[in-house]
């Protein structure tokens, strides 16, 4: 999500993305497969703060080591969701921990013959001169040592972000 905690931003950004994924509108099988699997959502500002103009760039990279990992990171100082926010008939999940999410490429579970979800994210990033734009990204089924080298290839990078509260 766009995620800066605003008592109005928030609720219509979550509201736009229910009309999407939730259920309503959405018929017998369509509505089961909606509710299969929670829409997790993550903000990368709870842990760096909003970094303006690299804020979209760094929403993506966050979006491809979650999707690489398989685990969402938690989304810090979130003690209370906003009253105005409405989650019924809506599967979606806000981490305040690290989640592990079930993905296709998944070795453990293909052995297993188990059909997981292929694992999708999205990124939003507005520009102050009135541009949006959002990025869709698909995990490509790798294996393990696929998986290493592409993560050491990251963790190369500079960028770093808290992963606890601070205290």
């Amino acid at each position: 999500t766009h995620g800066t905690g605003t008592a109005l931003g928030d609720p219509i950004e979550l509201g736009a993305l229910k009309s999407v994924f939730g259920t309503e509108g959405a018929e017998g099988e369509d509505a089961t497969i909606r509710m299969a699997h929670p829409l997790v959502l993550g903000a990368l500002k709870t842990s760096i703060g909003h970094l303006e103009g690299s804020a979209g760039i760094s929403g993506l990279i966050k979006l491809i080591l979650t999707l690489l990992h398989g685990v969402a990171p938690p989304n810090l100082h979130l003690n209370q969701l906003n009253p105005h926010i409405d989650t019924d008939g809506f599967n979606v999940l806000i981490p305040t921990q690290p989640v592990k999410l079930l993905r296709a490429n998944s070795s453990q579970h293909q052995e297993q013959g188990e059909t997981l979800p292929v694992l999708v994210g999205g990124v939003s990033s507005f520009g102050f001169g009135g541009a949006n734009a959002h990025a869709l990204v698909q995990c490509h089924p790798i294996d393990d040592q696929q998986q290493q080298s592409v993560a050491e290839l990251l963790e190369k990078g500079g960028l770093s972000a808290a992963v606890e509260k601070r205290k």
